[in-house]
């Protein structure tokens, strides 16, 4: 296992709750005997980082924001601007090319979702926690009140102006 192991993480500082979370995790990984080194860096730095070809860390913590469509999210995952660093399995390549050639709407839906549940299980990737979101609107939009986060809106096709 990972006992006595030293895990590098590195974080982005200039988003929100980074380091805590950074040192909210180490101080879990200390507890089960695992020492988690925390650097905290700038965006640009950060960035080329993580998404280049530096392999001196072992996780990281980033964060996306709201998209209207999935694959906006998560192609970087397969199409390698997410840099080497992030493995994904063969099942997950596979689903990531059907959702992309599905042509009916549904069932790209539940290619991208069985692809999010694959990809959560594999540990490819691992959403821990997402801030509130503020939502703010004219009052001629409706459907507002009826989106959920999953931790981005799910579906922008419920809104409409009245």
């Amino acid at each position: 296992g990972l006992d006595g192991k030293t895990l590098k993480l590195v974080y982005n500082q200039d988003r929100a709750f980074m380091k805590e979370t950074a040192l909210i995790v180490q101080q879990q990984l200390k507890d089960v005997g695992i020492r988690l080194e925390v650097e905290g860096m700038e965006s640009n730095g950060f960035f080329d980082r993580v998404f280049g070809d530096a392999s001196d860390y072992d996780l990281y913590f980033n964060g996306y924001g709201a998209f209207g469509d999935p694959d906006e999210v998560i192609s970087g995952m397969f199409d390698g601007t997410w840099g080497i660093n992030l493995e994904v399995s063969e099942d997950q390549l596979d689903l990531w090319k059907q959702g992309r050639s599905a042509a009916d709407d549904k069932e790209r839906a539940g290619i991208y979702k069985e692809l999010q549940e694959k990809a959560v299980e594999d540990m490819s990737i691992y959403p821990i926690a997402y801030p509130n979101y503020v939502f703010a609107t004219s009052s001629s939009l409706e459907g507002a009140d009826e989106l959920q986060t999953n931790p981005v809106f799910e579906d922008y096709t419920k809104l409409s102006f009245k």
